[in-house]
């Protein structure tokens, strides 16, 4: 009985806590809360809204019509594996993700971990990053047709 109630708490905070791409400036506000900060002009003439939830800071970035193209997640230390697949579950739209295979890199005896997911359809991409860095954790969820909109965060 404990174990149904725990799946359905997951169950609800993954459909109320995290935005899906596509969603409009209102809506993600609804999720959120008030923006703390706007960066008019971000890549591609795309504007970027950035909202703070809990322990993420997310980056939203806006096309002309004022819906989600990509959203990036940051977490200030490490996004743990629920987590991770939580906001892509909330982001995965009408298909589901395939990929995920973890690699890793050493560049100035740094090591740097990433994971890359499209979904079924084509339609989304997700690119996770374990870099430690000024920010922390990235994970970057993007419509297919938006990918370079945030190829330099």
């Amino acid at each position: 009985m404990k174990t149904l109630f725990v799946l359905i708490a997951l169950f609800a905070f993954d459909q109320i806590a995290f935005a899906r791409v596509g969603e409009t400036r209102k809506e993600i506000e609804t999720r959120y809360g008030k923006h703390v900060q706007h960066i008019p002009e971000s890549p591609s003439e795309m504007e970027c809204w950035v909202y703070q939830k809990d322990d993420l800071k997310i980056k939203v970035f806006f096309d002309k019509s004022a819906r989600s193209t990509s959203e990036i997640y940051i977490a200030p230390e490490k996004l743990s594996p629920d987590t991770v697949k939580a906001l892509l579950e909330a982001n995965k739209g009408a298909s589901d993700w395939i990929g995920g295979e973890t690699q890793s890199s050493v560049y100035n005896g740094e090591t740097t971990s990433w994971a890359f997911y499209t979904t079924k359809d084509r339609s989304r991409e997700a690119r996770w990053y374990a870099k430690k860095g000024a920010e922390g954790e990235k994970l970057v969820v993007s419509l297919q047709n938006s990918t370079q909109t945030v190829s330099g965060f």
